[in-house]
């Protein structure tokens, strides 16, 4: 009892260092008791395989059932089901007979309605000629007065604003000259001539005290001429100033006789436009005149409209000849029926002498004469549930044995995934979800027929040197994984391997083997744990891991 509170102990302390990993050793390590039955198994190094098997039928990748565009009967069949046919080659002939006749009805149909069609274009330009330059020159004589009469107005109005406007301006620029600018200006140098007068009498006083000065040797000579220099140029100043007070007077006379003429130009102006207003008038007159001159030119030239109207009635009545007599020429060509792609004849739905329909007439699809299928790229469409489709995705390898070449294996990748779950999937229980995948060979094979069912292994994924267990090897406790490894030197005391239980992580998980990531080692035995749930049944599986070690005890 001693000894198991200590082993105890040292457990906990060990699970207390090694907190916060989950999935690494247990945080105690329970010993059980060995059954004399127990298998035992060996942590090794091997292949694990997570994989995704489905059955399907292989299948061609292009099939192309050849019909006839020409109905009638089957004159010549020149291949049977499984002979290879290249594009273009020759695979049946229809009787031509009587699409010949048509033919030859098409093409005096062409040349009588040609010569309808030249017929009416030579009239309507003999009598079109001149009700169309009558025509044309009234159009013209009224497009020209119709954007006179819509200009007019518009150049009366701009003239008039103009005209307004530059009334309004010569009347603001007089009254700016009279009521501002003048009144500015003379303040201005009214101002100027003041502190002009200002300077000149401190400029006088300086000089008359430095002068004074001088006389009683208190300055220097330099200091009398600065001064007498300062009083000479505010006297030179001031006179300036009066000058440009006088030249201003006669500036502003000149500029007001030149606002008051702009404004008595800028009335005349509008008085002008106010004048030119009767072109209104005019132009809408002659817009009139020229409209009644326009509906006698159409007028005129109704019944030219009527052969005008012949002419294209008998050029539509040639182009619908033409187009017949062309679509049975394209018929006459394809009473030889000739195949669309490179492959092999899978289907010989008809015989020589048969009547087949055409695919063009409207009734129905057409009949169908031969199947060809394209050999050369073939697939199969697997039907995988919803839990399975989950794990694949699209450029997955896989592997493909065929039930009649049970000694092949073929490689091939999954192109395809259906977006949606089939809306009637056939087969399985009821409410399994069924996705349509399609994976394609890496290589054709002539050993492969189409109908051949295949069985395919897609690869999710694959580590070819894990470290692995056989699942029955792993237990589960409270949602995590855990073994029973075998305590090296122990033994129980009746002789048996003393077992301890680890938690461990997992990784990859196969048919038959899990990959261990953490908690035991290379060369470590572990114990089957005990099983508490159903009976379970022993499948057998193939693929590399299928084998393992397992020890029985």
């Amino acid at each position: 009892m001693r000894k198991w509170l200590i082993g105890c102990g040292a457990l906990v302390v060990s699970a207390l260092l090694c907190g916060g990993v989950g999935w690494i050793v247990a945080s105690a390590r329970v010993h059980a008791r060995t059954s004399p039955n127990a298998r035992f198994y060996t942590v090794e190094r091997g292949e694990i395989v997570v994989e995704v098997s489905e059955s399907g039928a292989v299948e061609p990748v292009r099939v192309v059932e050849i019909k006839s565009r020409v109905p009638g009967r089957i004159e010549a069949l020149l291949v049977d089901e499984g002979a290879v046919v290249e594009r273009g080659q020759l695979l049946a002939r229809i009787d031509p007979r009587e699409i010949q006749q048509q033919v030859e009805q098409g093409s005096a149909q062409v040349e009588s309605a040609r010569a309808q069609a030249q017929r009416a274009q030579i009239a309507l330009e003999l009598e079109a000629e001149q009700a169309r330059l009558q025509l044309r020159q009234a159009q013209i004589r009224y497009e020209q007065a119709k954007r006179e009469a819509e200009a007019q107005p518009h150049l009366t109005q701009a003239a008039l604003k103009n005209a307004e406007a530059g009334l309004r301006t010569a009347q603001e620029n007089l009254r700016l000259l009279q009521e501002v600018r003048h009144p500015q200006e003379r303040v201005e140098l009214a101002n100027a001539i003041r502190d002009a007068e200002t300077r000149l009498q401190e400029a006088q006083r300086n000089y008359q005290r430095l002068q004074n000065l001088l006389e009683k040797g208190y300055v220097s000579r330099q200091q009398v001429d600065a001064a007498h220099t300062q009083l000479v140029a505010a006297e030179s100043q001031l006179r300036n100033l009066q000058q440009r007070q006088q030249q201003l007077a006669e500036q502003h006379a000149i500029e007001l006789a030149n606002a008051r003429a702009r404004v008595e130009a800028a009335q005349a102006e509008l008085e002008r436009a106010r004048t030119n207003a009767i072109q209104d008038e005019l132009k809408r007159q002659a817009l009139e005149a020229a409209h009644t001159e326009l509906e006698n030119a159409r007028a005129h030239l109704r019944a030219i409209e009527m052969r005008r109207l012949e002419l294209q009635q008998a050029r539509a009545s040639e182009k619908q000849a033409i187009s017949q007599f062309e679509n049975l020429r394209i018929q006459f060509a394809e009473t030889d029926v000739r195949a669309p792609i490179r492959g092999v004849v899978t289907r010989r739905y008809r015989e020589v002498g048969e009547l087949v329909m055409s695919g063009t007439t409207g009734f129905g699809e057409g009949t169908p004469i031969l199947q060809v299928a394209d050999l050369s790229q073939m697939r199969v469409k697997l039907n995988l549930n919803e839990l399975d489709v989950a794990k694949v995705r699209v450029g997955m390898p896989v592997e493909i044995t065929v039930d009649a070449l049970p000694n092949r294996r073929f490689a091939g990748t999954v192109r395809k995934i259906a977006p949606a779950a089939q809306s009637n999937p056939q087969g399985g229980a009821l409410g399994v979800v069924k996705f349509a995948v399609e994976v394609y060979l890496d290589q054709a094979d002539p050993a492969l027929r189409p109908g051949m069912t295949a069985r395919c292994r897609i690869i999710v994924a694959r580590n070819p040197n894990a470290l692995r267990l056989p699942l029955e090897a792993i237990g589960k406790e409270n949602g995590k994984e855990y073994v029973l490894r075998l305590v090296p030197n122990q033994t129980t005391p009746e002789g048996m391997p003393q077992t301890e239980k680890l938690f461990v992580k997992i990784g990859l998980r196969g048919a038959r083997y899990a990959e261990i990531l953490e908690g035991v080692k290379e060369g470590d035995r572990v114990q089957k744990p005990p099983f508490g749930g159903p009976a379970r049944r022993q499948f057998e599986f193939n693929g590399d891991d299928s084998e393992g070690t397992s020890e029985g005890s």
